[in-house]
């Protein structure tokens, strides 16, 4: 193969050899992809990757978890399964949950289609890929076997790769620690419905195979901060509200109001210099009401007496207080 830059001379020359050349423009102006770090031009090239093939058919070696799922979970001890079979049943058998569960049918629908993921990347940074070479010989593993000349593959693994392993590579797997024993699967992952895929798919791919297990009981999906025209903040676009700077001139309760206030599970939630300036003000009230009762009580108390109803709306207010105090 040849660079773009060398082949395209080469290229313009056969043709015109074979007459097939109409004309040739200086001033074409066409779509071209670059890289958005360096600026340099991408130049696609067909080369040897290495992929997880989802479809195989395995026998599967763990024991299958049973807590608290209605299905009847992964896969029997010996049972033949392919990784798309075991992604499927970690949330079809509820021993994962997806919150807010609309997102069950996004998850499905990337599972159900899934193709065979291409793991190795033509990087200088990241975790190299753990094959080794020496003529005609391969070899796995993490390192490499005794004698001369045998030299690492350059790729390096997928990003995602890498963390989708992180549910119980920090934990010491291989090996069988007492850590691994006590916080293996935890309860709850948290994390953007952006990468419902990229990560939690892969986790929940690493985990079922390398361990037999779920990574997690519970999927909480946040969405995503954008600007106040609905935007994703970037740099390109200059549209990035910094909470430093927000707490520096508003106060950290109206900074952590405006995300909160108005947030629900996997909708994303618009900020805006105004919207925090908006919480300042009612962080102010409260900040009042409190000064006003400091002012008027004589002996200010933490472990006041419940107060006496006088009114029906005192009765109200303090049933109201009775069943928040409960729900949390």
């Amino acid at each position: 193969w040849l660079p773009i830059a060398e082949a395209r001379p080469k290229i313009v020359e056969k043709l015109q050899s074979k007459g097939l050349m109409e004309r040739i423009d200086e001033n074409y102006i066409h779509r071209i992809a670059t890289n958005y770090r360096g600026g340099g031009v991408i130049e696609p090239q067909i080369r040897k990757q290495w992929f997880i093939d989802v479809n195989k058919k395995f026998r599967h070696k763990h024991p299958s978890p049973r807590r608290g799922g209605s299905g009847r979970g992964l896969a029997r001890t010996g049972e033949i399964v392919t990784l798309k079979l075991l992604m499927q049943r970690a949330v079809k058998s509820q021993l994962i949950e997806i919150i807010p569960d609309r997102f069950n049918k996004t998850y499905f629908h990337w599972i159900d289609n899934l193709r065979d993921w291409c793991i190795s990347r033509q990087l200088w940074y990241g975790h190299r890929i753990p094959v080794w070479y020496n003529g005609d010989e391969i070899f796995c593993g993490v390192e490499a076997p005794k004698g001369l000349g045998w030299e690492q593959d350059l790729d390096t693994l997928d990003t995602w790769f890498s963390a989708g392993i992180w549910p119980f590579s920090n934990l010491g797997w291989p090996d069988k620690t007492k850590d691994l024993q006590a916080y293996h699967p935890p309860s709850v992952l948290e994390t953007g419905y952006d990468i419902l895929f990229f990560w939690v798919a892969r986790m929940i791919l690493m985990t079922t195979y390398a361990l037999g297990d779920v990574p997690f009981k519970k999927v909480y999906l946040h969405g995503l901060v954008r600007d106040e025209q609905g935007r994703k903040m970037s740099k390109s676009l200059d549209n990035i509200i910094d909470p430093l700077d927000m707490i520096a001139k508003y106060g950290t309760d109206a900074t952590r109001l405006s995300l909160m206030i108005g947030s629900t599970p996997g909708n994303d939630t618009k900020l805006s210099e105004a919207k925090v300036a908006g919480f300042r003000n009612f962080t102010n009230k409260l900040w009042n009401i409190s000064r006003f009762m400091l002012l008027n009580i004589k002996k200010p108390s933490r472990r006041a007496k419940r107060p006496t109803p006088k009114t029906l709306a005192d009765k109200w207010i303090l049933a109201r207080l009775d069943a928040v105090t409960r729900e949390v």
